[in-house]
């Protein structure tokens, strides 16, 4: 019989299932595909046979979740007839994520989209695809399973991820040739973006959940990894790389290479913290090799990067600049700043660089330009996205994926916070609102608050731009404290309760211009 292929699109992206009404007057296969973009991006399948009784049947997939926005049914028409076709969008209905308000209603939306998003992704963290159910979606998660990770109600969805997670690295190329058992090697593209995944996502639930026990349980694992690395080649450097996750050719290395430096710092680190020092001075030497490495890769002799790219200038940049040296730094992010300005302050990264641009151009006191690529409302911007209607969140999309990145930066830059104590037990509280010589057009957001999850009780920060001052308030929970550092660089210690800290914008010296010195210079 003749086969017919219905095509159906829906204003945003969702992560569910999809149900559909049918009558059919003989049996027939239905064919549901899901696509996550027009490209065909991750499609994954369900495939229902009717009964053929004439009556109207409900089909909805039960063991597989799907991230679409199009989708195809596709049937026997002379026997067949589509009735509807509707999309059931399953979350977590106990996620909150982290609830942030501000006064830029399209900076509201964006987090919403964000926090709608990740609710229904918490669900595919132990799982892929309907055909590879068991194999954790680990290749973007390194971006927003960390933020996920905030909240306590993900918490059972991010272990079960790490255990497969676990499970899947000791069981990838196990064995030797001479039937040695082994671990996967960080240096293999494949398995160096799961151990990069790995690590980032353990050190989140640490940091937020203050999970020692899983901390220690899945040391040994990392340890090995991080130790197997300098026995790859003699080159150190990550050589092959995803063109979807890294970029290709030169860059790719490039990319690749700097989140292998930045996976064994945040190793080092663990190992520190779990009184393992011998084994953090060995993976440090290895870390030190990888600088080496890429130094003398991707450098030319006068200090400048062999890619001018705008993501090849953000890799080296980020995790603090550490590998490069000071003049290198000045020309890595001249040249980012001057490719941010070429692109109208577009971005145009490779996945694995988007989460990082806006803390590195933080971190290079460029303030003015994050909040610039923030805010930016054209049709390629965040904002363009929202406002047709795209979701963040698709395991098709992993540019959409990576780009969660920016929830991150809204909360350690904007707002402020770093976990200075497992658990948000302490925190250091420093926001850099939009003040100072590089807004002398005005504030874009004027007032920010957030309420923050945390395993000794909920953090409530907020800050606002007043025509006289800047003015903190900061709720502490119970039993614990926190480091409140205002714009002009005074530090405050504050214990459980409510805090109000104000900087008036009337007192020259601190740094910051006060609003009378920018409206005279203007």
């Amino acid at each position: 019989k003749a086969r017919t292929v219905a095509r159906y699109q829906f204003a945003e992206h969702v992560v569910g299932r999809l149900r559909v009404s049918v009558r059919c007057r003989e049996v027939d296969a239905i064919i549901v595909r899901y696509f996550a973009d027009t490209q065909g991006a991750a499609a994954t399948t369900d495939l229902f046979t009717t009964s053929g009784t004439g009556e109207e049947e409900r089909l909805e997939g039960q063991f597989a979740l799907h991230g679409y926005r199009y989708v195809e049914v596709e049937y026997s028409s002379a026997v067949s007839v589509v009735e509807e076709v509707f999309a059931l969008r399953i979350g977590q209905s106990g996620l909150r994520g982290v609830d942030l308000r501000s006064d830029h209603a399209t900076l509201n939306e964006l987090v919403d989209v964000i926090n709608s998003s990740l609710r229904g992704a918490s669900l595919s963290a132990p799982m892929h695809s309907a055909e590879d159910i068991h194999a954790p979606d680990w290749g973007y998660a390194a971006t927003w399973v960390p933020y996920l990770a905030l909240d306590v109600a993900a918490h059972p969805a991010i272990r079960k991820w790490l255990m497969d997670l676990k499970e899947s690295l000791l069981l990838a190329d196990c064995t030797s040739a001479y039937g040695i058992p082994r671990v996967p090697l960080l240096h293999d593209v494949d398995e160096g973006a799961r151990v990069d995944a790995f690590v980032s996502v353990l050190w989140a639930v640490y940091e937020t959940q203050n999970d020692h026990d899983l901390l220690h349980s899945c040391y040994p694992l990392i340890r090995a990894l991080a130790l197997a690395y300098r026995h790859r080649d003699g080159s150190l450097l990550r050589h092959e790389a995803r063109p979807d996750l890294y970029g290709s050719g030169v860059l790719g290395t490039l990319t690749a290479t700097a989140s292998v430096h930045t996976t064994l710092a945040l190793v080092v680190r663990i190992a520190r913290l779990l009184g393992e020092p011998g084994d953090a001075d060995r993976i440090e030497s290895i870390q030190a090799g990888v600088r080496d490495a890429f130094r003398s890769r991707f450098l030319t002799a006068d200090g400048h990067l062999v890619d001018s790219s705008m993501s090849a200038a953000v890799s080296a940049l980020g995790n603090g600049g550490g590998l490069l040296n000071a003049a290198e730094r000045e020309l890595a992010a001249e040249q980012l700043v001057n490719a941010l300005v070429e692109h109208r302050y577009q971005i145009d990264l490779v996945p694995v660089a988007v989460a990082e641009v806006l803390p590195v151009l933080t971190d290079l006191g460029r303030l003015d330009m994050a909040y610039m690529v923030l805010l930016q409302t054209t049709e390629r911007s965040w904002f363009g996205q929202v406002r047709q209607g795209r979701r963040l969140i698709s395991r098709g999309g992993p540019a959409d994926m990576a780009e969660v990145g920016i929830m991150r930066w809204i909360l350690a830059s904007m707002l402020g916070v770093t976990c200075l104590q497992a658990g948000y037990r302490r925190l250091q509280i420093r926001p850099r609102p939009p003040i100072g010589a590089g807004f002398q057009a005005g504030s874009p957001v004027q007032v920010l608050s957030a309420r923050l999850p945390g395993v000794f009780g909920e953090w409530r920060i907020s800050w606002e731009i007043k025509p006289g001052c800047f003015e903190l308030q900061v709720l502490v929970p119970p039993g614990c404290v926190a480091e409140a550092i205002l714009p002009d660089g005074l530090g405050h210690q504050i214990n459980s309760g409510a805090h109000v800290l104000t900087m008036a914008f009337d007192q020259g010296g601190d740094g910051v211009p006060t609003l009378v010195d920018l409206a005279r210079d203007g």
